[in-house]
């Protein structure tokens, strides 16, 4: 399907990824063109959501009922000014195609849940980032680190609908000093996700075009943020560890550990020396 068969006034939710984060935004088509379409831009506190950074990755999903999908990847998302107002000018660079639920994109909840870990813990109050049919995600005050790999079930109440997740925590990011996000894999079905998610898409188009609440916007900064974090923690400890290999005369696929006590004192004796390893 090409992007500019879309008709006006259709509604459109624009998938915005930074540093490994995903956050929807819903909005509608204004005007489709010869190679484009025109969109209504999204709004945050009156300020207009801007799309060109090298950092943003925008994905264009188009809901139909009884349908499945149409998802056009990697669109550009360019600022025009269309009937004296700010919009988007979309350019797709390949056609859009048919995706299954398990195919589709993750919805915000930014609802309060509860978290079991473990069989012997005590359930922690928690906010629900995030679900998929593939998996969920939560921010916790609590320190969880001895629990990656763990079984976690997760509980919360949405859309007049009562959800247990039961799922594997296969991941840690810090979003600040006394909040963490955690990542699980979800482990056993639940046909009432299915049925959420399809209703929670069309609550999003259905909120009306480019307003977006400012806990959406925040829950998906703090995200991005604590990607960020993650990766520059990961980037040092790895400049670290190849420094002192440098330092030892070792190459990059060698671990410290797997260099005996002779070659250690060589190596220091020859740099002692002022002699090159």
């Amino acid at each position: 399907m090409k992007l500019t068969e879309i008709g006006a006034g259709s509604k459109i939710i624009m998938h915005v990824g930074m540093n490994g984060q995903f956050m929807d935004f819903p909005t509608v088509i204004v005007q489709p063109q010869e190679n484009c379409v025109i969109a209504e831009a999204i709004r945050v506190n009156g300020k207009v959501l801007g799309l060109q950074s090298d950092n943003i990755h925008v994905d264009l999903m188009l809901i139909r009922e009884d349908k499945s999908p149409v998802i056009w990847k990697n669109v550009r998302c360019s600022m025009v000014t269309f009937d004296s107002r700010m919009h988007y000018k979309v350019t797709a660079f390949a056609e859009g195609y048919e995706v299954n639920r398990r195919e589709a994109f993750r919805v915000f909840v930014g609802k309060d849940g509860v978290a079991q870990l473990g069989m012997n813990r005590k359930a922690e109050n928690v906010i629900v980032k995030d679900v998929s049919e593939n998996g969920f995600s939560f921010i916790s005050s609590e320190d969880l680190e001895n629990f990656i790999n763990s079984p976690v079930r997760l509980v919360f109440s949405d859309m007049e609908l009562n959800l247990s997740l039961m799922g594997i925590v296969v991941r840690k990011v810090a979003v600040d000093d006394k909040k963490n996000l955690y990542g699980c894999k979800l482990s056993v079905d639940n046909h009432a996700l299915s049925r959420y998610i399809n209703d929670k898409q069309r609550q999003l188009l259905s909120s009306g075009s480019g307003r977006i609440s400012d806990k959406t916007v925040e829950m998906f900064k703090e995200s991005v943020e604590s990607d960020r974090r993650e990766a520059l923690r990961k980037s040092s400890a790895g400049q670290k560890n190849s420094s002192k290999h440098r330092y030892l005369g070792i190459s990059h696929g060698r671990d410290i550990n797997d260099v005996d006590k002779k070659e250690r004192r060589d190596v220091f004796k020859m740099r002692h020396m002022g002699k090159r390893v």
